[in-house]
């Protein structure tokens, strides 16, 4: 679990053109099991399970999946049933995603910010002659002192 967690932060970090697409790959898997536990809430499949009742070899599999994927939520340390389990994986996905959209729309939004600040630095370095007027924070390079009308 913790790996998990260490690996989606260090993707944060690395995004970048063609890590994005490994993040989004992530995000896509991170949604699709959230889907799978609704999915398996919304049929049933869960109540059957605690109960003792027969389930089809599908959701079994799928169970047993998100099991082992987050075996910590499922061991007998944590004491949960399985749709506690589940519950929980489901929460803890949603923060994850959150996060990770977060971070990738602030990856993406902080992109042409830089993009246009180094357009701009460009254009102020070309026309060195026309520096005073490209910019209207310039400040004055003299001032008048205040003292000087005291005479």
């Amino acid at each position: 679990m913790r790996f998990l967690v260490v690996y989606i932060k260090r993707r944060i970090e690395d995004v970048s053109g063609d890590n994005n697409d490994e993040l989004m790959e992530d995000l896509n898997d991170m949604i699709s099991t959230k889907s799978k536990i609704k999915d398996l809430k919304d049929k049933g499949v869960i109540d059957r399970i605690d109960r003792g009742l027969p389930v089809s070899h599908k959701d079994f599999q799928d169970v047993e999946n998100i099991k082992k994927e987050y075996d910590s939520y499922f061991d007998e340390d944590s004491g949960n049933t399985l749709g506690e389990g589940l519950s929980q994986v489901d929460e803890y996905l949603q923060e994850e995603i959150d996060g990770l959209k977060d971070s990738s729309s602030s990856v993406a939004s902080s992109q042409p910010l830089e993009d246009e600040s180094k357009k701009r630095r460009v254009d102020d370095s070309s026309s060195g002659e026309n520096k005073a007027a490209s910019s209207s924070t310039d400040l004055p390079t003299e001032m008048s002192s205040i003292y000087d009308d005291m005479d």
